[in-house]
């Protein structure tokens, strides 16, 4: 794949990305993702993405107990978030999502040597 102009992903990137608490029930969560016709929630706290929760991960959750419905969405959440700094430039970005994809080793507790 080639980049004909390598933008800052600031110029593509999508800003109203919908987000709640780690403490929010999930069943919560998924009505406001349905609302929004939103197929992934964000999880944050304290301005800082602690994990995802996405469709795909909603088909793992065993809904025949009824209360599981009302557990806080971060037993659920995918974590960690990857972030990446907004003025990364899209081709790093890119890379950095391929090597996220490929290693398979321990998660390192520094994400900053990914860039």
């Amino acid at each position: 794949m080639t980049i004909q102009q390598d933008l800052p992903i600031s110029r593509i990137m999508q800003t109203s990305i919908l987000h709640c608490t780690p403490d929010i029930p999930l069943c919560q969560a998924a009505k406001c993702m349905a609302k929004r016709l939103c197929s992934s929630i964000v999880i944050v706290e304290n301005h800082q993405a602690l994990g995802v929760w996405t469709e795909h991960d909603a088909l793992m959750i065993n809904f025949s107990t009824p209360s599981i419905l009302m557990r806080p969405i971060a037993e659920f959440m995918t974590s960690p978030a990857h972030t990446t700094p907004h003025q990364i430039l899209l081709s790093k970005a890119l890379l950095i999502t391929e090597l996220l994809a490929l290693y398979s080793g321990p998660k390192p507790k520094n994400r900053s040597q990914f860039y």
